[in-house]
């Protein structure tokens, strides 16, 4: 049948093209820590397009500036139990990865990870990254789990490798790993008016 439609006689790279865009896209929820910077954006535009979210956040639910109640409540982050962690300590001792066992922080980092189906992780331009950002990267790879890398500054092609990495890797529960705000100041503002609404409208319009 394919033979006979007018789509046979198209160069081969726009066949794959428009199949790539028919497919369907797996994404229901947006997950992250609950953090400033990174973490806090993408929840921000994932539940103003109609997206679910959650994630685990630390006891309190707290970010770096103070406890972030009303947001964490409207987003339906979890905050991370003592008896939850320590049904997992282990299993993360076991990856061989460095952490701090007792860093609330990293906990839910780990958590997040550990439920979700990949990790989409923004990292700026030019600074280096001290904070839990690093060890989200590392969780992931020793959990062999897919992750994908993106610059906080826009560009034009992201759109389509984030839809080809949720489709390829069938993402369903996305994490979000990035920096907080005293990490890479402007980081909030520059993914919320630019790339995440660019990245998850396209997902919503699919």
């Amino acid at each position: 049948q394919f033979l006979d439609s007018p789509m046979a006689s198209w160069p081969w790279h726009f066949c794959l093209a428009a199949f790539v865009s028919a497919m369907s896209i797996p994404l229901e929820r947006v997950v992250a820590g609950g953090q400033t910077g990174v973490d806090q954006a993408a929840l921000a535009v994932a539940h103003d397009l109609g997206l679910a979210t959650g994630g685990w956040c630390p006891p309190g639910y707290v970010d770096e500036n103070g406890p972030i109640g009303p947001m964490a409540e409207a987003w339906h982050l979890k905050a991370l139990p003592t008896t939850v962690w320590d049904e997992h300590q282990g299993f993360f001792e076991s990856l061989k990865i460095s952490f701090n066992s007792t860093d609330i922080w990293a906990r839910r980092t780990l958590m997040n990870a550990l439920e979700s189906s990949g990790t989409l992780t923004i990292l700026p331009k030019a600074t280096i990254i001290v904070d839990g950002t690093n060890l989200g990267i590392q969780v992931v790879k020793a959990l062999k789990k897919p992750l994908l890398v993106l610059g906080a500054v826009w560009r034009s092609e992201d759109i389509k490798v984030f839809k080809t990495w949720l489709q390829e890797n069938d993402i369903r529960v996305l994490n979000i790993n990035g920096p907080r705000e005293s990490s890479a100041p402007g980081i909030h503002l520059e993914c919320n008016k630019t790339l995440f609404q660019k990245l998850f409208s396209s997902v919503v319009e699919a």
